[in-house]
């Protein structure tokens, strides 16, 4: 219980901090960039402090761990850059009218891409992670950032336009 309250309160903090509506309505990627990066950067310190506080961490564990994750968050970062490009590319596209079938159909492979992209990441880091960790918290790690994901994903669905 205590982990979905954190949860919620990471995603009242984050959305509380920036209109995603705004950034998604009719401003470019570019326009927004600072705001989604400070954005981004709020929701990497409360990922850490969601696992500091779930992951029960042994001071052995916790030497190896903390510099793995800070590894594993660039390159998932990475991978976020890539889609809030994408969605907000898309989402200005729909908002002037300027979507057609073949754009939709390069930003639906970039979309898929992208979700590839972020799969075979985190696959990579299972190895890494059980160097570290026994593997029941490498699984309990990865259900966490699964998660924090989908509460993420699910406030930024609400305010993505709908193709039209």
């Amino acid at each position: 219980m205590k982990f979905f309250v954190n949860i919620l309160m990471v995603t009242a903090l984050i959305f509380g901090l920036m209109n995603i509506s705004s950034v998604f309505s009719q401003e470019s990627y570019e326009k927004n960039k600072e705001e989604i990066e400070l954005t981004a950067s709020i929701i990497n310190l409360e990922r850490k402090e969601i696992l500091d506080q779930n992951l029960k961490l042994s001071n052995d564990e916790e030497r190896g761990f903390w510099s793995l994750y800070n590894e594993y968050r660039l390159t998932m970062n990475e991978v976020g850059k890539r889609k809030t490009k994408l969605i907000t590319d898309y989402a200005d596209r729909v908002n002037t009218g300027n979507l057609s079938d073949a754009e939709a159909l390069r930003l639906l492979k970039e979309f898929f891409s992208v979700e590839r992209e972020k799969l075979t990441r985190r696959e990579e880091y299972i190895s890494k992670f059980q160097k570290v960790l026994p593997l029941k918290k490498v699984a309990l790690f990865f259900q966490i950032e699964n998660k924090i994901d989908a509460v993420l994903n699910f406030d930024l669905a609400r305010s993505i336009p709908l193709a039209r």
